[in-house]
């Protein structure tokens, strides 16, 4: 059986693209992490986006990765693969069309760690005292 698996990213570097913030509702903050790690989000939903001036995009990470489609990618997504993703209404400060978080729910974890040298980052293994600045 062959499996094909996918990240999306979003340019960079197009130049006059929109910047997108972190998500915020009326009570506040909500944790970005929320939204990627392949659990249903259950929040508040009258979550909004600052942005940046520039070119909206059907497609864009906001702050700390949040995935942020179109209304109409939006509705794609939902007919290709509806039980493995989340649409998430979201207004964005000066737009008038509809844009949603994507919550992607079937993840697959992809590092093969038997084969792997890493280091990974918690809050144990972080010692902000001895980062020079």
């Amino acid at each position: 059986m062959t499996y094909e698996y996918f990240r999306c990213l979003d340019d960079i570097r197009f130049e006059g693209r929109w910047q997108l913030g972190e998500p915020i509702s009326a009570s506040g903050d909500v944790d970005p992490s929320r939204f990627t790690t392949g659990q249903v989000y259950d929040g508040p939903r009258d979550l909004t986006l600052d942005r940046e001036d520039g070119v909206p995009l059907d497609f864009t990470l906001a702050a700390f990765d949040v995935p942020v489609v179109s209304e109409r990618i939006a509705t794609i997504l939902r007919e290709l693969c509806p039980c493995d993703i989340q649409i998430i209404p979201i207004g964005i400060e000066g737009e008038e069309v509809g844009y949603a978080i994507l919550n992607v729910l079937s993840t697959v974890a992809c590092l093969n760690e038997e084969k792997s040298v890493f280091t990974k980052w918690t809050d144990a293994t972080t010692n902000w005292a001895s980062i020079e600045w």
